[in-house]
């Protein structure tokens, strides 16, 4: 009985400290070409550089479990981002609730 209850507190302790982070991206435009070292710029929604852009992609990312927090989807969207030779990801928006962490905005490249 002891051996029982055991394995479905070990069980419940391996549950809790899962998580996952997927991301997805939706092509407006081709890649930019060479990949920046710099992690994408983020700028939330209401806030846009004072430069000329073209919008690469739209990019999300989603956290369950211990992966729902804004840090942890807002890096994901800037390594998605990074795969598309973006400069920043601008009009971002973060939805945060108990177990998940919903984000999405548009990576860009500056131009001239």
């Amino acid at each position: 009985m002891i051996r029982r209850a055991l394995a479905v507190l070990a069980a419940v302790a391996v549950l809790a400290g899962c998580g996952s982070i997927r991301t997805y991206r939706f092509a407006l435009d081709r890649p930019a070409g060479a990949m920046s070292p710099a992690r994408p710029a983020v700028f939330l929604e209401g806030q846009l550089p004072s430069t000329n852009m073209r919008e690469l992609a739209i990019v999300e990312a989603v956290g369950t479990g211990n992966k729902a927090s804004a840090e942890t989807v807002i890096g994901a969207m800037q390594d998605e981002a990074t795969r598309w030779g973006a400069s920043a990801i601008v009009r971002v928006k973060i939805d945060c609730a108990y177990s998940q962490c919903h984000g999405w905005g548009v990576a860009v490249q500056f131009v001239p």
